[in-house]
């Protein structure tokens, strides 16, 4: 499945294939000898792959780029000493995102519909201002 999203990426590097259309291309380029995605017509259990073979490479990059700053903005909260909750709220979701993430190494869940997720990244928001508010 892996080779298959490597070579839709490959082949529709800027656009994609389209949201949620990765199922109905993926057997024109499936060239394994298994012709897995006739066997298994599922999406590449692999969420990073899916975003860059339906979105594209740009989509994809701003993707990382949004995930970096998630991170960097939850480091920034747990290194903070101003408020002990928030301060250790922000530990325990930037563990849970890296134990998310990782599992979207190995299972797929369109995590541009998923809601929780970007739910999450505002409150993620909503703590750094508070903090921000408290040093001031």
């Amino acid at each position: 499945m892996s080779l298959v999203a490597t070579k839709v990426i490959s082949h529709n590097p800027w656009s994609g294939v389209g949201l949620a259309n990765y199922t109905s291309v993926a057997s024109r380029y499936d060239q394994s000898r298994e012709a897995i995605s006739y066997v298994f017509p599922w999406p590449v259990h692999n969420e990073f792959l899916l975003i860059a073979a339906e979105l594209g490479l740009p989509a994809f990059c701003l993707f990382i780029f949004i995930i970096v700053i998630v991170f960097i903005q939850l480091l920034r909260i747990g290194r903070s000493r101003k408020d002990p909750f928030i301060t250790y709220a922000a530990i325990s979701f930037l563990g849970g995102l890296v134990a998310y993430f990782v599992h979207l190494q190995f299972e797929f869940s369109y995590i541009f519909i998923t809601m929780p997720i970007w739910a999450y990244v505002g409150v993620f928001q909503a703590m750094s201002k508070i903090i921000a508010q408290d040093s001031n």
